[in-house]
């Protein structure tokens, strides 16, 4: 489970306590500050770098491929309500650290559940696996890095979780 809290205010310590539900005990308690500085804003990306890969995806969950297996947009069971069609597009990276292609993903209807993301890489980025990353772009232009939840360096793949929120964002991989 994961949830970000956005819209905070500049050099502010924040204090939160998770507590169990259903009469559970167990709490945890952790405090964050947010930077001092502004966020990274660039515009969005708008062409596009090759046809859109294109699945139907249920309740059931499944995932939608690239032709050539180096991206995965993985739906998991529960994370939408009714049959939709999934669109996972190649864009320009507007990342300024940006490598390779930036994504767009689109979903009629935000997911209930987190989606995982899948991207393959080249026997070139090896030595900096476990650097690699993907960051988001929200709708007002902001980046918001995405937790990896996985390197599989053996497949070379990097697994990054997209919170509900955020499912209708762009994508962009780096260092």
């Amino acid at each position: 489970l994961a949830h970000v809290d956005d819209r905070l205010a500049p050099a502010t310590t924040y204090a939160y306590r998770v507590s169990a539900r259903g009469g559970a005990t167990a709490t945890a308690e952790r405090s964050a500050t947010t930077s001092s500085r502004a966020p990274l804003t660039t515009a969005r990306p708008e062409a596009t770098s090759g046809p859109a890969d294109v699945g139907n995806v249920g309740p059931a969950g499944g995932r939608v491929a690239s032709s050539d297996g180096a991206v995965q947009l993985v739906v998991p069971p529960g994370a939408l309500d009714a049959a939709a069609t999934v669109t996972v597009e190649r864009t320009s990276n507007p990342l300024p650290t940006g490598l390779g292609d930036g994504l767009r993903i689109r979903l009629p209807q935000p997911p209930a559940q987190p989606l995982a993301l899948v991207l393959g890489y080249d026997a070139s980025m090896d030595a900096q696996a476990d650097g690699l990353g993907v960051a988001l772009q929200r709708g007002d232009g902001s980046w918001l890095s995405l937790p990896v939840t996985a390197i599989d360096k053996a497949a070379r793949t990097l697994t990054v979780s997209i919170a509900p929120g955020f499912a209708r964002s762009t994508a962009a991989g780096g260092p």
